[in-house]
């Protein structure tokens, strides 16, 4: 397998924060860990963007009424803040389960713009992975991803 050359932005990144380079992965994205907790995956795009990925709820192994009365939940938070976060959840089909996404255009800025969407993405990722542990503790057998 040929592995995929890192974005520019991404190998910026790795360097100026003195990463290892095996922090990337064959696909050409980057697997970061913020605070200690805060599992983060950057995918390069197309059109100098990268995606901002981060699991929140595994959802696998639920039955559908609970899945579908947790989603409820943590959507009804997601519809009040839609203003406030210029992230988005998403659900990733295998395995399944609910994640942040953000995208950060890199157009201007390079890895000094990635560094500001990133610690916004984080300060999102805290709000949501709270958000999720309160609306899990309300049903059984849920995983919340932290």
């Amino acid at each position: 397998m040929r592995l995929k050359t890192p974005a520019p932005a991404l190998q910026a990144y790795v360097s100026r924060h003195a990463l290892d380079a095996s922090a990337f992965r064959s696909d050409g994205s980057l697997s970061l860990l913020f605070d200690d907790r805060y599992p983060v995956s950057l995918r390069p795009l197309s059109g100098e963007r990268v995606a901002m990925l981060s699991p929140l709820l595994y959802l696998d192994g639920l039955t559908e009424s609970t899945r579908d009365e947790l989603l409820v939940r943590v959507l009804r938070y997601a519809a009040a803040t839609v203003r406030d976060h210029a992230c988005a959840l998403v659900i990733e089909p295998s395995p399944l389960r609910l994640l942040l996404q953000g995208v950060c255009v890199l157009l201007e800025g390079g890895v000094s713009r990635l560094e500001e969407e990133l610690a916004e993405f984080v300060d999102a990722l805290a709000f949501w992975h709270a958000v999720c542990r309160k609306e899990a503790g309300h049903l059984q057998d849920v995983v919340v991803a932290l």
